[in-house]
């Protein structure tokens, strides 16, 4: 009986502190899931608050790599004024945690 308590309760703290040992992938992915509701409202401004100062991004509809907050908020910007009706599908994301301060994410 004892120990059926004791894993019991072990298994309750587990649940509970799961967040708290939330790794960088876990982080990016909770942050991630929010943008895409924020792309297809077309906040830039939302859509680039959680973004590194010196993040970089990777578009498909860019030629170029897109490096600082602030290049990624214009790109946002005017990417929203050029297609004002858009839609996000998602097909294998896949993200990869790289140390504590390198997260790559890939949605295609």
């Amino acid at each position: 009986m004892k120990k059926s308590i004791a894993t019991l309760c072990a298994l309750v703290l587990v649940a509970l502190a799961g967040e708290s040992w939330a790794g960088p992938a876990e982080e990016v992915a909770q942050i991630a899931g929010s943008r895409g509701k924020m792309f297809e409202e077309g906040t830039a401004e939302a859509l680039t608050a959680a973004f590194a100062d010196n993040a970089v991004l990777m578009s498909s509809l860019s030629g170029f790599r897109i490096e600082g907050k602030e290049a990624i908020r214009a790109y946002f910007t005017e990417l929203f004024q050029l297609y004002p009706g858009r839609r996000l599908f998602t097909r294998q994301p896949s993200t990869r945690a790289y140390n504590d301060d390198l997260v790559i994410q890939k949605r295609l």
